[in-house]
């Protein structure tokens, strides 16, 4: 009988072994686990990254290598350091969760800073990038030997995976006692509760007995997959554990996403914030978090009346380029106040865009909807979403949130 094929599971599974693991030598352990469960894939690197600031203080970790010569770490490592701020600022922050590198640069390996691509028979990377409220985060990215993109499968299974890559790099970097907040029997029953944690042992419970039932019930790998969010409520992750003489339980640790700038938010608004400011759909953040998709779109809405927004375009302008912030009083509430009023997306400059894909995006980016734009173009709300749709294909792009968030990035790397 052969060896059963690594499932994206053992991934997720994988990636939480992180006690008593340099940050080198987890980053090594989550690099080689997704590189088994990616049909495909030749090789990879991965590297830690902080990209909150202006771009020329970006930093990234030397990368870990695997199935590739050692020195490709050291040379990725060389091209970033010597890439220039506009250079660094079309790629990082451009990736979103999952992709891959030609989709989303419309470049090969080979002709953005890594020359040695061509020759070990590499021309492109699958990316899971997990980037972090906080602007802080891991890339693991596998070569291909040939330019693709992802099926729509894979892309949501990997920026699930994404999600939790950006759990728990958190809870390593944390270096956290290995003591949990929370600990479960396998059937649900309570072991024991650090003080100061009663108030989130119902929804953790509650988490712990769907998972186990969509497992019970031989879930495919993506159903429990898509079970097991990579927060619970926001706050807490949730992982298998044993003990040493094989014995199962589930604990719980506090784990939220770090914010650095959070603007008179809550620290759940803060997260979900800076997570649509890089573009991640409602779906998404939904997923980060733990929360309902109607929670998180409930919160982004109160996070739109606080920040005094009306479309996630203005609120990406708002966290980007604010050079003011004053709190005034609007009746009961309180409201900041910005002085720079959000700029016009333009893409006249992409040639790979039609003049009427142009027109919608710009429209798009601007929030009006699909009903509307037709409304001033004189056409049909189905032509204008298969008009995005088309946009979205040629951008690498997979929502409207991820659009908002590329038009930004590139005013943000445009010349005055």
């Amino acid at each position: 009988m052969g060896k059963r094929r690594a499932t994206v599971i053992d991934a997720v599974q994988a990636i939480y072994e992180v006690h008593d693991r340099t940050p080198s030598a987890w980053l090594g352990h989550v690099l080689t686990s997704i590189h088994a469960c990616v049909p495909g894939v030749l090789g990879g690197f991965a590297y830690s990254y902080d990209i909150s600031g202006p771009a020329d203080t970006w930093e990234i970790s030397l990368p870990i290598v695997h199935g590739a010569p050692p020195e490709m770490g050291a040379h990725i490592h060389r091209s970033f350091v010597a890439a220039s701020p506009a250079a660094r600022a079309t790629v990082l922050p451009r990736l979103g969760p999952a992709g891959t590198f030609s989709a989303v640069t419309g470049q090969t390996l080979s002709t953005f800073g890594a020359s040695e691509a061509s020759s070990l028979g590499v021309l492109d990377a699958i990316h899971v990038n997990a980037l972090d409220a906080d602007d802080r985060g891991v890339l693991v990215s596998l070569t291909i030997p040939e330019p693709r993109r992802l099926a729509p499968m894979e892309r949501r299974r990997l920026t699930m995976l994404a999600a939790h890559l950006t759990s728990a790099r958190r809870w390593h970097d944390a270096a956290r006692s290995p003591e949990p907040d929370v600990r479960f029997e396998s059937n649900g029953k309570v072991a024991h509760v650090e003080r100061g944690h009663e108030g989130g042992v119902a929804a953790l419970r509650e988490r712990l007995l769907r998972l186990a039932r969509v497992k019970a019930s031989r879930g495919s790998a993506d159903e429990v997959l898509a079970a097991w969010s990579a927060l619970v409520d926001g706050t807490y992750t949730l992982v298998d554990r044993f003990d040493t003489d094989g014995r199962k339980y589930v604990v719980a640790y506090e784990n939220p996403p770090h914010v650095r700038d959070p603007r008179g938010l809550t620290r759940t608004e803060a997260a979900i914030a800076a997570w649509a400011r890089r573009g991640h759909a409602q779906k998404l953040i939904a997923y980060e978090l733990g929360l309902s998709v109607g929670t998180v779109s409930g919160l982004l809405a109160r996070i739109f009346t606080k920040l005094g927004v009306r479309t996630r375009a203005e609120l990406v302008e708002r966290l980007e380029d604010a050079t003011r912030a004053t709190r005034v009083k609007v009746g009961t509430a309180s409201v900041i106040v910005f002085s720079k009023d959000a700029a016009a997306a333009s893409f006249s400059d992409l040639e790979t865009l039609t003049p009427a894909e142009r027109a919608v995006a710009e429209r798009a980016v601007r929030g009006d909807s699909n009903a509307r734009i037709a409304a001033e173009r004189g056409g049909s709300a189905r032509t204008v979403t298969n008009q995005l749709s088309s946009v979205f294909r040629k951008l690498g792009l997979s929502s409207r949130a991820e659009l908002v968030a590329y038009a930004q990035r590139r005013r943000s790397t445009k010349p005055e």
